[in-house]
């Protein structure tokens, strides 16, 4: 048995987690150790109140208990299952997550953004962002850009592609409600230049 307490910030999903994961440094081990909590077993503070990531409930958690060893897990060490799912990279597997999450960000952020803009009339623009050019090429590179990342040709057993291509599809995917929702169309006309001489 081993007595872990103190706090974590940003601990994803602890709102509805049944288990917690929760990482410290313990004397035995220059790595970092993955502890297996019950939920009972750690106090939630909500102070998660990020703007469009209510959902992910990445609160801070606190706790003051002992965990056996059993709930123990050290990343640097062999799989304790001999299996695929077992032996990949956990920092792999959460890219791959993360880059599913920014995926579907990005396509909402195309869906409302085509869902909105015949309803809406941007200062300085000649109407509807869905009649405009510049906004139908904006979205459409968006929507490409998406599209690339999340079909591009990664062979499963090459770990780095995979990461890379994750990684990829997280920084693609946070460019695209920029790229629908400021585009140049709906900027506002450059001032008139006064002739010289004038007052």
């Amino acid at each position: 048995m081993l007595r872990l307490s103190g706090r974590w910030p940003l601990v994803t999903g602890a709102e509805h987690a049944s288990l917690l994961a929760l990482a410290a440094r313990t004397p035995d081990s220059s790595s970092p150790v993955w502890f297996l909590l019950p939920r009972h077993e750690v106090t939630v503070h909500e102070d998660w109140g990020a703007l469009g990531l209510r959902g992910s409930a990445s609160c801070s958690v606190s706790c003051d208990t002992t965990v056996p060893a059993g709930h123990r897990i050290l990343l640097t060490g062999p799989a304790l299952v001999d299996g695929p799912l077992y032996r990949f990279p956990l920092y792999g597997l959460m890219a791959a997550t993360i880059a599913t999450v920014a995926e579907a960000t990005g396509q909402r952020a195309l869906d409302a953004f085509a869902r909105h803009a015949p309803a809406v009339r941007p200062r300085h623009a000649a109407g509807p962002p869905n009649r405009l050019g510049g906004a139908q090429d904006a979205y459409a590179q968006a929507d490409a850009c998406l599209s690339a990342a999340l079909n591009g040709p990664v062979g499963q057993e090459e770990r780095a592609r995979l990461r890379a291509a994750c990684c990829h599809m997280a920084q693609t995917a946070g460019r695209t409600p920029a790229a629908v929702g400021r585009p140049p169309w709906c900027s506002p006309p450059a001032p008139l230049a006064r002739p010289a001489g004038w007052w």
